[in-house]
């Protein structure tokens, strides 16, 4: 938890010695562009639990040289986890613009979300993906993503799983063998106005 002047205050202590976990959520905060990195160490500093999901790419440099660099998986944006009275000090940071939400405030990504997501980062071959609202859903059959349903899309010989976030509007794929994927609705099933929209 954290005082007034954003420092990290003694956790609120309940009858057993139990801190008040259940009070915090998740929720995606948007950041101007590059400051992910050096937002996510401001909410370390103060004590705000976050979470930024990066991915490793290959740049190679005017002078030919060729680095291995950790790049925001879904850029402007980092996971934050907050008790209610957090999210004054979480708005004051340099460089945070705000968290996602609609008319009537921010709102919470379910626990399940955030499992689901750092499973995804753990398969290593994740990248960024456009978005994509609809397609052919599927479901993984084996492996840690079991039970998962997403969207499959085809790429030179292999195939590549794509899960959305609706929350942020973003989604990742990731390489995955056909075999681990049961059908669950072909895009062809879906009505004329939604297989158009996967284009």
């Amino acid at each position: 938890m954290l005082s007034d002047n954003g420092e990290a205050a003694p956790e609120q202590q309940y009858p057993g010695g139990l801190v008040a976990d259940f009070e915090r959520e998740w929720f995606a905060a948007y950041t101007m562009s590059r400051h992910e990195k050096r937002i996510a160490s401001h909410c370390e500093r103060i004590g705000i639990e976050q979470f930024l999901p990066l991915y490793s790419c290959q740049r190679s440099w005017k002078n030919r040289t060729t680095v291995d660099l950790q790049i925001p998986l879904f850029p402007n944006y980092l996971f934050v986890r907050l008790a209610p009275q957090d999210h004054g000090a979480l708005m004051r940071l340099p460089g945070l613009l705000s968290t996602v939400g609609n008319a009537a405030g921010p709102v919470a990504i379910p626990d399940a979300d955030m499992e689901l997501l750092r499973h995804i980062i753990a398969c290593k071959t994740i990248e960024p993906h456009p978005f994509m609202a609809k397609g052919d859903r599927v479901r993984v059959t084996t492996g840690p993503l079991a039970g998962v349903i997403g969207v499959v899309q085809k790429r030179g010989n292999g195939l590549r799983f794509i899960v959305t976030l609706d929350v942020i509007g973003k989604s990742v794929s990731l390489h995955i063998e056909g075999g681990a994927l049961e059908l669950i609705a072909p895009q062809a099933s879906l009505p004329a106005e939604q297989r158009n929209a996967v284009a």
